[in-house]
């Protein structure tokens, strides 16, 4: 869910270094959709240059970059660039990710993935063992005292399960 709407942040900001492609994505824009960032066709953002014209399809939860031969593709944390063969800036998409997510481009397309790390998890065997044996002495052992050992062992088992649950 994280990553889907990620992936929907992406398409929200256009950005480009020269003013004739600026106007051109402005009119663009007003044309088709009244602004850049909703935009309800197939190529939400698209770019023009001397070089040609450059698109950025967006398809389900990922984004699909249409360069020109030559051109190459860099993402700096939450911004993709697309420089031209001649190493110029032709177009600069600017992601609005949340926290722990960081996009990735794997050479055909664009995608976000969640980063962050499992909160609430025990990552430390020592941790684990230690609640384990706590919960057994103070818990499990008074409870299967009371019930004549049954108890005992079906607490044992519930702990476990929620250590277990609980592992990374």
């Amino acid at each position: 869910m994280r990553i889907k709407s990620a992936a929907a942040a992406i398409m929200l900001v256009a950005m480009v270094q020269y003013p004739a492609v600026s106007m051109a994505a402005e009119n663009y824009a007003k044309e088709k959709a009244g602004e850049v960032s909703q935009q309800k066709h197939s190529e939400d953002f698209w770019f023009e240059s001397e070089g040609g014209t450059r698109t950025f399809d967006i398809e389900s939860d990922a984004l699909v970059p249409h360069l020109q031969e030559g051109d190459r593709l860099e993402i700096e944390k939450d911004v993709i660039n697309a420089y031209s063969s001649k190493g110029e800036l032709v177009a600069s998409v600017k992601a609005n990710l949340p926290e722990g997510v960081e996009l990735e481009y794997d050479g055909n397309v664009i995608r976000a993935k969640d980063t962050s790390t499992d909160e609430g998890c025990i990552n430390n065997k020592w941790v684990s063992f230690g609640i384990n044996v706590a919960a057994d002495a103070l818990v499990c052992a008074p409870f299967g005292a009371g019930t004549g050992g049954v108890g005992g062992l079906a607490c044992g088992a519930a702990v476990g399960a929620g250590i277990t649950a609980l592992n990374c």
